[in-house]
């Protein structure tokens, strides 16, 4: 079973994933399997990659537990339950304490969902390049196409 936590100090894991994306990772394990992954590019800032997961879990109804990678490297899993209170929490997050978010959904990032053909696994992505197209991590190794 994959572990949800893989790091817990202040040195960027993974080769420079910050260590604050551990924030949406629930501690523990889960119940179920991840039926998804989110795939995050590098760069994204703590405030964009909760927008990122707040995109997702508004907009896919069927995502309860989920991967979270960053820059090709798995961190750990989460979960709708865990992280619905974790972003809503009074309005902020990370380093909203001026706030000076604007409310509502994020216009700049979107999630591309990928489903595999042959067991039905999701992949969710910001971005799409048809030379590297994502891959299923089930045992059945199959074809990822957009949904």
């Amino acid at each position: 079973m994959m572990s949800t936590r893989p790091f817990d100090g202040d040195v960027p894991p993974f080769g420079g994933v910050p260590s604050e994306y551990t924030l949406f990772l629930e501690p523990g394990p889960h119940a179920r399997a991840p039926e998804a992954t989110l795939e995050l590019p590098p760069g994204l800032t703590l405030i964009e990659a909760g927008q990122v997961i707040e995109n997702l879990l508004g907009s896919e109804a069927s995502v309860d537990v989920f991967t979270l990678r960053v820059a090709g490297q798995v961190l750990g899993t989460t979960s709708r339950a865990f992280l619905e209170p974790v972003l809503s929490s009074g309005g902020q997050r990370g380093n909203d304490g001026d706030r000076a978010t604007q409310p509502g959904e994020s216009t700049w990032y979107r999630t591309i969902c990928f489903g595999c053909r042959q067991c039905g696994r999701q992949v969710f992505r910001m971005s799409y390049d048809a030379r590297h197209p994502p891959e299923c991590e089930a045992p059945c190794e199959g074809v990822m196409v957009p949904r």
